[in-house]
């Protein structure tokens, strides 16, 4: 501030947070004097969590009887803090503050003008984004046009809804393998509903694949195969069909790998509540990969794979590992945007973007055939659209909406169809599955189906 303003108060910046209050008002009182100083405002600590255990706010204000006492006080104040390494009270910084009338007025006027500046800046750089995003927008829509019809003359997988028998949840289920009510989940929920109808769909699933599949497995011996579980979380998934497959005294158990330790962890406490045996391994679904020729590979006696929302690229290596030992997988995937991460080498990722992230050996677009047409960066685009998920309290009026959905549902089929066409070329017979929309179109969940 100019001193010419004749302001009689001066700021005190940098105090020292742990030097008790009482210490701080003496110290600068002590320092003040020789001048007639009116009052000392040491600011006070916040409620917040990052200032428990503070004494103060780190600051200070100093009113003075009259400007050329506060300009006294001033130049001692700065004289101190550039002379002195070790001040009691800490690193100090001064400068002129606010206090009179007029002070506060220009202050004001000048803050206004800011906020103007700010205002048109804000509008200026919000009409930029919103250009860009039309142009990625069209940019996506004439993509997702072009790569349709050049898919429809290659390949025809159909999208089939699934119609799977609905299970008596309330009355001949346990609560421990409901997901909401032991799950977690919020009780009569969009999202808990939607989480009954998955593991119905898996189970639907699951049960006609080790159906189909009993007389090509009997190279394995008598004891009992395993369904694998890959990003199993804590077990909203495995641990109902482990109790579904031991209700139906199937000779099949399930096996629920992650990387959180946590999670598996919730998941065995669960499971012995109820009863259910079921087996857990805490492992990176990328190093499984690693195991396929070991002798102790844990999925050498694997009957099926499945995975139920394994982020990103995690649904890649679910599928991977699947394929790199001829058996069949079921996967729901999610956040398939999270896939244009990169994974870092080396490192056993502990952080949820780095589970999700893609290793040097995923790469995108997954088949041969789409390689053909789209590059990475056109790719990345469809990832974006294939994740769009739209408000609960959506209006189905609107066309921009709409638009938005609907692009979102041709990306994320293509994404989809991009995944099982890799397994295609790896001589699998693939289905894309539609699992029944519960409430607004908020979310397009697919399911991807492999058999060797």
């Amino acid at each position: 501030m100019d001193p010419t303003e004749k302001s009689k108060c001066i700021y005190i910046g940098n105090i020292d947070w742990n030097v008790p209050l009482k210490e701080v008002e003496d110290y600068l009182a002590s320092i003040s004097e020789d001048v007639s100083v009116v009052d000392i405002r040491v600011k006070e600590a916040t409620t917040k969590k990052r200032d428990v255990g503070k004494c103060h706010g780190g600051s200070a204000q100093i009113e003075f009887e009259s400007h050329d006492d506060a300009s006294k006080a001033l130049d001692t104040f700065q004289n101190l803090s550039n002379e002195i390494e070790d001040i009691p009270i800490g690193s100090i910084k001064s400068r002129w503050a606010l206090n009179h009338a007029v002070d506060k007025k220009q202050h004001t006027e000048k803050k206004n003008e800011i906020s103007q500046e700010r205002i048109l800046h804000r509008k200026m750089r919000a009409e930029k984004y919103a250009r860009q995003r039309q142009a990625i927008a069209k940019r996506t829509d004439d993509l997702l046009e072009y790569i349709n019809s050049s898919l429809k003359i290659k390949v025809g997988i159909e999208l089939e809804i699934l119609d799977s028998p609905p299970l008596s949840w309330s009355k001949e289920i346990p609560d421990e393998i409901d997901p909401m009510r032991g799950g977690g989940l919020r009780k009569g929920t969009e999202r808990g509903k939607r989480k009954q109808v998955q593991v119905e769909c898996f189970y639907d699933v699951l049960y006609e694949i080790l159906n189909e599949n009993e007389d090509k497995r009997s190279d394995i011996d008598n004891g009992l195969e395993l369904v694998a579980d890959l990003g199993s979380g804590a077990g909203n998934l495995s641990l109902p069909l482990a109790w579904l497959l031991k209700d139906n005294n199937s000779k099949y158990k399930v096996l629920a790998i992650d990387i959180n330790k946590r999670s598996l962890q919730r998941l065995e406490e669960r499971a012995e509540r109820i009863q259910v045996e079921l087996e857990t391994l805490d492992e990176d679904l990328f190093n499984l990969i690693n195991d396929v020729a070991k002798d102790e590979d844990p999925l050498k006696h694997c009957s099926a794979i499945v995975s139920l929302h394994a982020c990103g690229a995690a649904s890649d290596l679910a599928i991977e590992n699947a394929v790199r030992r001829e058996i069949p997988f079921i996967i729901s995937p999610c956040c398939v945007g999270k896939a244009k991460a990169k994974r870092q080498a080396g490192n056993m990722p502990t952080m949820s973007a780095q589970r999700s992230g893609t290793p040097d050996s995923i790469t995108y677009p997954r088949s041969s055939i789409l390689r053909e047409i789209v590059g990475d960066e056109d790719y990345n685009l469809i990832l974006s659209a294939a994740d769009y998920s739209a408000s609960e309290r959506i209006d189905l009026s609107s066309d921009k909406e709409m638009k938005h959905i609907h692009r979102g549902k041709l990306a994320k089929n293509l994404v989809e169809t991009d995944r099982l066409m890799w397994a295609e070329e790896r001589n699998y017979t693939i289905r894309l599955l539609e699992i029944p929309r519960l409430g607004n179109p908020r979310r397009y969940q697919i399911f991807v189906a492999g058999f060797k």
